[in-house]
């Protein structure tokens, strides 16, 4: 049986019991939908899965992460780091 779970938007069931990778891709989209960036403290995973898993602009500049300290970087120095591993 495969997990399911419910979409929010804010507070509202956007999608309720779908399978949690409709959950996730779900989530992903919303980011690009609505013009959002990454949660700071998961920013690099996220990035990690859209790149690597998702194929979300895989070696394209852009990202969802929020400008921290000085200059925007196009892809985060550590994922971009583990991308160059894997291949």
């Amino acid at each position: 049986m495969d997990p399911v779970c419910t979409v929010l938007v804010e507070k509202v069931p956007y999608e309720p019991m779908i399978p949690l990778n409709d959950a996730i891709h779900t989530w992903f989209i919303s980011f690009y939908i609505f013009s959002l960036v990454y949660p700071e403290e998961c920013c690099v995973t996220l990035e990690f899965i859209q790149r690597a898993l998702l194929s979300i602009n895989p070696n394209d500049k852009g990202t969802k992460m929020a400008k921290r300290y000085g200059k925007r970087v196009s892809i985060h120095p550590k994922v971009l780091r583990l991308l160059n591993k894997l291949r």
